[in-house]
């Protein structure tokens, strides 16, 4: 771990320190003391008397970096230079402990409880939709908190602390350094110390201190910027669990029953910008050529197009698109081109009001995405239910309910050069409209005609009978499933 100026005012605190910083970025990694000849270097603090430095008294001690120096009330070098080397020791220890533990299969709260240590304060991780994962240090001032007693109970803050810290601009850009952040109490304004979390690019969540027996310092802002790069790589090596903190977590909990209809779900999504009435709509992504076109068609950022969220589930690319705050027409456009250049198609579920039943439209537009045979890219319940009920019986058909007439058919014509099979088919298809029927079949009426009787003679049928006929088709489906 590199130290900062800042870190060692604050663990050096005891000589008073007079501080001229002007850079104070986390690039030392060594102490030496000062003498004549010496290159300084950047990773370097060098300590001496601040008279061979500067005009001032022999007993006190200056650290310098660069243009960043530090005077201490005292004299003794040596014993700055030793607590110098503890603080490195220190924060070293503490960040390669938390680094080793990464590696196996610790937990965010097993990083925060083994850092409860060094910063003293209340800490929390919470993924992007604010529900807290990991928390400690809370307990103590839960009782003069509402947003820690909704902690406490329901894993997340009051709506209204949401609302509030979503107009900051800064809690979702990509940028490494902690900054400050005022939340409104009811009479008081707390201030905490906000670290942003990022993967590859997507905004996982937040890493949060508050100290609330003192004010946060430069130095706590700058460790808890390496404990925020010690949980990114968390995330990185426990990939499976990193839905927990992105965004779409509170949608992969839904879909995973691990987030129940109730007051605290609603609030999550809630969170998310989306209203409780709001319509939906989940788009599940097909493609039966090349998976490297899935990477691509989220390079591409679903969510510029449309206000929604792409995650994958069960081995699935999914979109939940929420048409309230979407231009439909617009974004189904823009998809159709993304899907043309990917060369994939999607399942589109029916329109819903209800997050909570994302589970089940998910599982409808896997139905349409895998059965429907609609050279739309954008594909609809109404072309796949009956392949999807068709492909059900045929796989269940254990007793082999075709229709009988469908395979006296097919021994006559096997046996005579004749297409009654196909006959019988394209004539209930056409609903026995003989010059539609005539047209697909490529024949004279009249040869329909004498076709439709030679059926009937030979199988007994009845086609005025509208279950007769139902139940042809059906079985004519059931044969072409089973094929």
């Amino acid at each position: 771990m590199r130290l900062s100026m800042w870190i060692l005012a604050d663990w050096l605190e005891e000589y008073r320190p007079q501080l001229k910083i002007q850079d104070g970025k986390r690039t030392l990694r060594n102490a030496r003391l000062y003498s004549d000849g010496l290159k300084a270097e950047r990773s370097t603090v060098f300590i001496g008397y601040a008279s061979d430095f500067i005009s001032l008294p022999h007993c006190q001690i200056i650290c310098a970096n660069g243009h960043d120096i530090m005077i201490l009330d005292t004299d003794d070098l040596y014993e700055v230079l030793n607590k110098v080397f503890d603080a490195f020791d220190y924060y070293n220890s503490w960040s390669d402990m938390l680094n080793e533990k990464i590696k196996t299969d610790s937990s965010l709260i097993d990083l925060l409880n083994d850092s409860e240590s060094v910063f003293n304060c209340m800490m929390q991780v919470a993924d992007a939709s604010y529900y807290v994962y990991a928390q400690t240090g809370t307990k103590k001032y839960a009782s003069e908190d509402v947003d820690l007693q909704s902690i406490q109970t329901e894993r997340i803050m009051t709506l209204n602390s949401i609302m509030a810290i979503n107009q900051d601009k800064r809690i979702r850009l990509n940028n490494p350094q902690t900054y400050l952040q005022k939340i409104p109490q009811p009479g008081q304004i707390t201030t905490v110390a906000v670290r942003n979390l990022f993967f590859h690019g997507q905004h996982r969540g937040w890493l949060i201190t508050d100290d609330r027996d003192g004010n946060i310092t430069n130095g706590d802002i700058d460790v808890q910027d390496e404990l925020g790069d010690i949980i990114e790589r968390w995330i990185e090596y426990h990939q499976s669990q990193r839905e927990l903190v992105e965004k779409s977590g509170v949608l992969l909990q839904i879909l995973e029953n691990l987030c129940v209809k109730g007051e605290d779900g609603y609030r999550r999504v809630e969170s998310l910008g989306w209203r409780r009435s709001d319509e939906l709509q989940v788009y599940v992504f097909q493609n039966d050529t090349d998976s490297s076109s899935f990477d691509h068609l989220i390079d591409h950022r679903l969510e510029k197009i449309g206000q929604g969220f792409a995650f994958q589930f069960e081995g699935r690319l999914l979109f939940v698109l929420n048409n309230s705050l979407t231009l439909l027409p617009q974004f189904e456009t823009e998809l159709r081109d993304l899907l043309i250049k990917v060369d994939c198609f999607c399942g589109r579920s029916p329109r819903f009001f209800d997050i909570f039943e994302l589970r089940e439209n998910f599982e409808l537009a896997v139905i349409v995405s895998n059965f429907s045979n609609s050279p739309d890219r954008i594909r609809e319940i109404e072309s796949s239910a009956l392949p999807y009920y068709y492909t059900l019986i045929a796989k269940n058909d254990k007793a082999h309910v075709a229709h009988a007439a469908l395979k006296v058919l097919q021994q006559y014509d096997l046996k005579h050069s004749t297409e009654l099979y196909l006959t019988l088919k394209i004539y209930l298809q056409c609903e026995r409209n003989y010059i539609k029927a005539a047209e697909a079949l490529h024949i004279h009426r009249n040869s329909l005609i004498y076709r439709v009787r030679r059926i009937e003679e030979l199988t007994g049928l009845t086609l005025e009978s509208f279950e007769a006929r139902q139940y042809i088709l059906l079985s004519y489906e059931i044969e072409n499933f089973r094929d």
